[in-house]
C-alpha cells in the first residue's frame, strides 16, 4: 500500500490508533511534504482530527490586503487571505503575482512568529503552521496553492503546511460537476508540498444560518445574488463549509467521502469540522474505501 512519507504524520497515526507496523524508508521526506513509497505498513487508518485540534480560529493570513499582525490571535491554522476589505468578497486582484508575493510576506512574517513557534513546533504531529484555502482568497484553487507551496518549499520553509479544502474550492458554476472538481483537487493536493490533511465538509447557503462553520462569514450582505459568469469568480453570497449531516448541503456527501478517502487511504489525515461528525466521517470513508470507485452528483 502506498502511505505518506511524513513521519510526523506517522506518529500522529501511531498515538491516535496504536499502529505497531509503520516504516519509512524513503529518503526525501522532511516532515513537511509528502513522499509515497511503497515500502510502508500500517495496521490502521489515518487520524480524523477536528478544527480545533489543528488550533483553527478562522484567522486570515493576509486582511485588506495586508499581512495580519503576528501573535497568538491569529492561531496556527488560517485562510490564506485577501487583498481586499472584506474577507470574502469576490476578487480578480487575489488571482495576481502581487497578491501571492504577499501572502510570501505574510508567511514570512508568521514564521518568526515566537507564540505559534513555542505552541505547536514541539508537538510534532504536524507542521508548526497551517494554511486553508478558498476560492475567494489567494489560494484560490489547487494550481495557486500547488505552486505557492512549492516555491515556499523551495524557500526552506519546513514549518508550513497546507489543509486541503476540497468544498472550498468550488463556486456554483462547478456545482453540477462537484464529483469531479472534487476528486481532481484532492489528487492534485497529494502532489503538493507540505500537505498536512484534508477537510472534509458540505456547503450549504449562507441564508440557512445553519451549522456554519465557526470563523466563516455570509459575505455579500447587500448585494443582488446572480449566477457567475466565470467558473472562478463566484458573485454575490458565497457558499459556505457546514458540517457534516446539516440539512440543505448541497454536495451528495458519498461524493464528498469518495474523494477524500483517496487521500484517506494512502495515509493522510482527515480534519472535520466538530467532535460529534468524526464517527460519520469514518463510516463515510470505510465506505468509500470499500467501494472507491462511488461518485455522487448532487442531492
Amino acid at each position: 500500500m502506498l502511505v505518506c512519507g511524513n513521519l510526523p504524520l506517522a506518529q500522529e497515526v501511531r498515538r491516535a490508533f496504536g499502529a505497531k507496523k509503520w516504516g519509512c524508508r524513503s529518503q526525501k521526506c522532511r516532515g513537511g511534504g509528502l513522499d509515497y513509497a511503497p515500502t510502508m505498513t500500517f495496521n490502521s487508518r489515518p487520524p480524523i482530527l477536528t478544527l480545533a485540534e489543528i488550533g483553527w480560529t478562522g484567522g486570515l493570513l493576509v486582511a485588506g490586503g495586508e499581512p495580519s499582525p503576528a501573535g497568538g490571535a491569529l492561531g496556527r491554522t488560517v485562510w490564506s487571505g485577501t487583498v481586499e476589505d472584506e474577507d470574502f468578497a469576490p476578487s480578480l486582484r487575489n488571482w495576481s503575482p502581487g497578491a501571492r508575493a504577499l501572502l510570501h510576506r505574510a508567511c514570512d512574517a508568521w514564521g518568526q512568529d515566537r507564540w505559534v513557534r513555542d505552541q505547536w513546533s514541539a508537538a510534532g504531529a504536524m507542521p508548526e503552521r497551517l494554511i486553508r484555502p478558498h476560492h475567494r482568497h489567494i489560494l484560490s484553487d489547487h494550481h495557486f496553492a500547488k505552486r505557492f507551496m512549492a516555491e515556499r518549499d523551495a524557500r526552506g520553509d519546513v514549518g508550513l503546511g497546507f489543509i486541503a479544502d476540497p468544498a472550498a474550492l468550488l463556486t456554483r458554476a462547478m456545482l453540477a460537476l462537484a464529483p469531479e472538481h472534487l476528486a481532481r483537487a484532492v489528487e492534485d493536493a497529494l502532489a503538493t508540498p507540505g500537505l498536512a490533511g484534508v477537510l472534509m465538509t458540505n456547503l450549504v447557503a449562507p441564508t440557512a444560518q445553519v451549522g456554519l462553520e465557526v470563523g466563516e462569514q455570509a459575505d455579500g450582505a447587500g448585494q443582488n445574488e446572480h449566477e457567475a459568469d466565470d467558473v472562478r469568480l463566484d458573485h454575490g453570497l458565497a457558499l459556505v463549509a457546514c458540517p457534516l449531516g446539516t440539512a440543505g448541503g448541497v454536495l451528495d456527501e458519498r461524493a464528498i467521502a469518495s474523494a477524500v478517502a483517496t487521500a484517506w487511504r494512502v495515509g493522510v489525515a482527515v480534519i472535520v469540522l466538530s467532535e460529534a461528525e468524526r464517527q460519520g466521517a469514518r463510516a463515510l470513508l470505510e465506505a468509500a474505501v470499500a467501494a472507491p470507485s462511488t461518485a455522487q452528483g448532487l442531492t
